[in-house]
C-alpha cells in the first residue's frame, strides 16, 4: 500500500504539454484560456461573499451564497491544476482538488433543493419584479 501510494507522487508521469507535443499554440491555448477562467473562478465568489457580507447577511439565503463560492472557488482550482499539468504532472493534487470539487458541486446541489421553490416565491413576488437592477 505504501509503495502504491508513493508511486502517485512520483514524477514517473508525464506532463499534458507531451499529450500537446508542446506545441506553442495549442499549449498555450489551454493555458491561456484556463487562466481566465481560473481567475473569473476566484473573482465571483469575492463578489458573492461581498453581497452577503453587505446585506448583513439579510440576502435571502445565505448559506447558499457562500456554498456557490466554495464551490466556484473548488471549479477554479481544477483550472489552475490544468495550468499547471501542463509543465507538471501533479496528478494526485489534482485528482484531491477534483474530489473536494465533486464533494463542494453535490453539497451544494442538495442544499439548493430544499430552498428553490422559496426562491421562485421570491422571484415572483411583485415587489421584486418592480425593482430595477441598474
Amino acid at each position: 500500500m505504501i509503495e502504491y501510494l508513493k508511486s502517485l507522487l512520483s514524477d514517473d508521469y508525464m506532463p499534458h504539454g507531451h499529450c500537446y507535443l508542446w506545441k506553442p499554440e495549442i499549449l498555450w491555448l489551454h493555458a491561456i484560456s484556463d487562466g481566465i477562467t481560473f481567475l473569473s473562478y476566484m473573482a465571483i465568489p469575492i463578489f458573492l461573499v461581498y453581497i452577503v457580507y453587505k446585506s448583513k447577511y439579510k440576502v435571502p439565503y445565505p448559506s447558499l451564497f457562500i456554498l456557490f463560492s466554495i464551490f466556484i472557488l473548488a471549479c477554479g482550482a481544477t483550472h489552475l491544476m490544468a495550468i499547471v499539468n501542463i509543465w507538471k504532472s501533479e496528478y494526485l493534487v489534482s485528482g484531491i482538488i477534483k474530489a473536494l470539487t465533486a464533494m463542494a458541486s453535490l453539497l451544494t446541489a442538495i442544499a439548493s433543493i430544499p430552498v428553490l421553490k422559496k426562491i421562485v416565491k421570491i422571484v415572483e413576488t411583485e415587489e421584486f419584479n418592480d425593482k430595477e437592477i441598474k
